[in-house]
């Protein structure tokens, strides 16, 4: 029974270990992505092609998903840095299952900051909302 603890907690530890990576990397791709499609002149690009907003609700889910796959992939590569070093090197336990936990803690980060942000979205909409109406 304690061993089975002490593996859950091990598989927690490497959860929380990339959690802030995929946290803090999420926003960073995020304001990429807004420079990129600044610079290259998206929005002119969506208008010239027509009016229809649908071409840039398909980029924005397009380019969420890349962004999700980007974190995913980074946090299996940087993942799979640390557990090479510990092979290679000989200094702790090079095992799978911390490569799997450590991508999903990764992916869990940003989701969480995914989910904070649209919170924060619709508290200050909701704010603005009552501001409106406090003025009428």
């Amino acid at each position: 029974m304690h061993g089975n603890l002490e593996a859950l907690l091990l598989n927690i530890f490497n959860l929380i270990m990339m959690f802030p990576v995929g946290f803090l990397l999420y926003p960073v791709l995020e304001y990429l992505s807004l420079f990129i499609e600044e610079f290259n002149g998206f929005n002119l690009i969506t208008k010239k092609i027509s009016n229809v907003q649908s071409e840039r609700i398909i980029w924005e889910k397009t380019i969420n998903r890349g962004r999700l796959f980007i974190v995913a992939l980074t946090g299996f590569l940087f993942s799979l840095m640390i557990e090479l070093c510990q092979l290679f090197l000989r200094r702790g336990l090079c095992e799978l299952d911390d490569l799997f936990n450590n991508t999903l803690g990764c992916i869990i980060g940003s989701l969480t900051y995914t989910l904070f942000r649209h919170i924060y979205i619709c508290l200050k909409d909701d704010k603005l909302e009552k501001l409106e109406k406090r003025e009428l």
